[in-house]
């Protein structure tokens, strides 16, 4: 296995875990966010549209990570709109991911 193929596994491995945690409740949805981007520019060396994607994609489980964990917010804050979206974004990190 080369190098390249070596970080994206890593990388898959990273994320996987992460999700595995943050659905356990072992972990918040910003670490999954940082991995996201932060096994992405190890991948890509922080360019072309696998990266790119990548950060697009970490945007919206911080979001929801603030909405959840604010002491401005309360749980009526966060609504059915916004766990389908989360879903809907936690679905593409993992064909994101899978597509390495």
């Amino acid at each position: 296995m080369g190098g390249r193929e070596y970080e994206r596994a890593r990388w898959r491995e990273w994320v996987g875990a992460a999700l595995a945690d943050h659905e356990s409740g072992t972990a918040g949805l910003d670490r999954v966010a940082d991995l996201l981007v932060l096994g992405a520019a190890e991948v890509t060396s922080r360019r072309g549209p696998l990266y790119e994607r990548a950060c697009e994609l970490a945007a919206e489980p911080e979001r929801h990570h603030d909405l959840r964990t604010s002491t401005w917010n309360t749980p009526d804050d966060v609504t059915p709109a916004d766990d389908r979206q989360l879903a809907r974004t936690v679905a593409e990190v993992r064909r994101l991911v899978g597509a390495v």
